[in-house]
């Protein structure tokens, strides 16, 4: 058995009634004035000092990321487009924003999560003006903005080519105008950008459509005087369906509908919803529970501040709110419910997907259980705060009144609970699904922000610097082991001469080169394994030997450095080429 040394990625072959004042806006032409401009230039130093620091590079596809590039990579090398049988997501939009990316830096994964990094940046500068355009101050939208930053589910997908950041940005964009339309009137020049901001939205994802329809159901109340501007309210939300429908239309005129697209699987997506709703209790609970706890522990940098106003949360409220959380965190301990519940971007492991073929023994240590606890704990409370800001005296304190609503705030509200109701009948625990919320809980946080003084914003500016330093760790691991494991697969691909098909390198290395409609059924892993004589691994495997390590630097508490095996099936002989390993 022999240790090698990481070696250079290579890179793959293969994508109107009264309504409550709300808080002054600022005017136009204070955005790019000082204090502005020095919060959104520290912003951009914030989003550049976390890449700098987690050097999240490399040449090679992440998590889903293989089947949008494919299909990027494939438009720029062939003039078509392809898409690959398991995408569900619409996806033409982030398609096209690959290749322009594509044609201006290469066609490698880099340029690809480039693009989406920078759309980060985009989406926090958009946090940035939405919150300013409820009125919040810039300290106070600035932390908003690195709240979003510092959301490591968030950041990971910033560092990839999936749909969340693409998706988002465009959601953003169209949240802003929706917030202008609402303050003011439908005017073209707002009526435009936010057709195309819906329709670039709903060509991403197809939940891009919720926030349109929302808008169009609060600007009818609104106008319910004057139902003849009801069109103009509607037309960002039937811009946005037409614009689906042509699109599905012309895929399946051309063959291309993917066989996991929603339409090509409508029978089996309502007979799913319809079994949520016929067994709410073991269904629908759960997932009601785990949106709640996420929703909050995203939020919770404006959320836990508020037990240090005392025109927000008295000194009794506070403490009975951190002892119900206490109580709470240590019976999730027995229920084995300590954060986080779902998977995908964060696990107990860190963050990143784990992709690789189960170990018997982990090579990845796990986080400390006091951190899983501490994260538990800060969910509880951040909920709890929630429910008692919902009294009558905090609503009236609030000058909040259902008799006299602020329309802007019903539509943060109700774009909430449709994107929640979304989430929760989809049936994936996934939770960067999740992501989609938090805009609109921060949308509805100005009313209390206004209340928060100096002492609640150290106190949000020190949960950000931790969500930060946790990002950061865990993204860095996530894309170290994901060096050592490329690097391994490099050099049985090209030194080796090992084939493709007769490795198992986890659901991205088989996707890109072993991929078909149909998964592999055997008792192999399922994504995609044709002949596993090899497995590149966390750790040990039954029936496997170790033959190679690849060892990489590990962030995450405990700091150690860990190894990527290559292991060798017991029954398989090393073959000319192979005994190089």
């Amino acid at each position: 058995m022999e240790t090698l040394k990481s070696q250079p990625v290579l890179s793959s072959p293969i994508a109107s009634a009264p309504e409550v004042a709300a808080p002054q806006r600022p005017s136009n032409r204070g955005i790019l004035a000082s204090p502005d401009l020095l919060s959104l230039l520290f912003i951009g130093l914030f989003w550049v000092a976390l890449i700098v620091v987690t050097k999240p590079w490399g040449d090679f596809p992440l998590n889903d990321d293989w089947t949008y590039g494919y299909s990027v990579f494939g438009l720029v090398k062939n003039g078509q487009l392809r898409l690959i049988a398991w995408e569900q997501a619409s996806l033409i939009a982030q398609v096209i924003w690959g290749f322009f990316w594509v044609h201006l830096f290469g066609a490698t994964w880099e340029s690809l999560k480039v693009s989406c990094i920078a759309l980060g940046l985009a989406a926090l500068v958009l946090v940035y003006m939405i919150m300013r355009e409820l009125g919040v101050r810039p300290l106070w939208s600035t932390l908003a903005a690195l709240t979003v930053a510092s959301n490591p589910i968030f950041f990971c997908s910033s560092c990839s080519f999936m749909t969340e950041i693409p998706f988002l940005t465009a959601t953003y964009a169209s949240f802003y105008f929706c917030l202008r339309g609402l303050s003011s009137t439908l005017r073209p020049r707002i009526l435009l950008p936010l057709i195309l901001t819906s329709i670039t939205a709903i060509l991403i994802r197809q939940h891009g459509l919720i926030l349109p329809v929302a808008f169009g159901m609060v600007w009818c109340v609104k106008q319910r005087h004057a139902p003849r501007t009801w069109f103009h309210g509607c037309l960002p939300a039937l811009a946005a369906v037409l614009a689906l429908v042509a699109y599905e239309a012309w895929l399946a005129l051309h063959g291309l509908l993917p066989a996991n697209h929603p339409n090509a699987r409508l029978g089996s997506v309502v007979h799913e919803i319809l079994s949520y709703l016929s067994a709410p209790n073991t269904a629908l609970r759960p997932r009601c529970v785990a949106l709640l706890l996420y929703s909050a522990v995203m939020l919770s940098p404006i959320v836990v501040p508020m037990a240090f106003s005392r025109k927000l949360t008295s000194i009794k409220s506070a403490w009975l709110c951190a002892a119900l959380a206490l109580l709470i965190a240590f019976r999730s301990i027995g229920m084995q419910r300590l954060m986080p519940l779902y998977h995908n971007i964060i696990s107990e492991y860190g963050v990143g997907p784990l992709t690789l073929r189960a170990s018997i023994v982990p090579g990845i240590p796990p986080m400390p259980w006091l951190l899983r606890f501490l994260a538990t704990l800060i969910a509880w409370f951040a909920v709890l705060l929630i429910i008692q800001m919902f009294t009558p005296t905090r609503l009236k304190q609030l000058n909040l009144s259902l008799k006299r609503p602020n329309y802007i705030l019903v539509l943060s509200i109700l774009s909430f609970g449709m994107y929640a109701t979304a989430i929760c009948l989809q049936g994936d625990e996934i939770d960067r699904y999740f992501l989609p919320v938090l805009l609109p809980g921060l949308a509805c946080a100005p009313y209390a922000i206004r209340e928060m003084g100096p002492s609640s914003a150290r106190v949000a500016s020190l949960l950000i610097f931790c969500f930060a330093v946790f990002s950061v760790m865990g993204v860095h691991d996530y894309y170290a082991w994901n060096r050592a494991r490329w690097s391994a697969l490099n050099y049985m691909n090209n030194t080796c001469k090992i084939s493709a098909n007769k490795i198992d390198g986890g659901i991205e290395y088989n996707g890109l080169y072993n991929y078909s409609p149909v998964q592999i059924k055997s008792n192999k892993t399922r994504w995609w394994v044709a002949d596993d004589c090899y497995a590149v691994t966390y750790g040990s495997c039954k029936g496997f030997s170790q033959v190679a390590s690849f060892p990489y630097q590990h962030w995450m508490p405990p700091v150690q450095q860990a190894c990527i095996l290559i292991l060798r099936r017991n029954d398989v002989k090393a073959g000319d080429n192979e005994h190089q390993i």
